[in-house]
């Protein structure tokens, strides 16, 4: 992923972690992006093309966040 993300071919808009990736200290956390019941601490990722429909990204962001780990963060 890293020269993918070197080359500018995608761009990363937030970690799922508590803290900052060390090699990516701009990259804010979910929770500092305004999504906390997306914290996970450990390796996740959702890839999609940057053309991907408004449509299907809000679908999938519901998906995740009715997920196991979701609920259990909110409550």
């Amino acid at each position: 992923m890293r020269p993918q993300l070197q080359s500018g071919k995608i761009k990363l808009l937030a970690v799922t972690n508590t803290v900052r990736a060390p090699t990516e200290p701009n990259v804010p956390t979910v929770q500092e992006a305004g999504q906390p019941a997306l914290t996970i601490d450990g390796l996740i990722g959702l890839f999609g093309p940057s053309d991907t429909p408004m449509e299907l990204r809000r679908r999938i962001a519901a998906d995740v966040g009715a997920g196991p780990i979701a609920r259990s963060k909110s409550g």
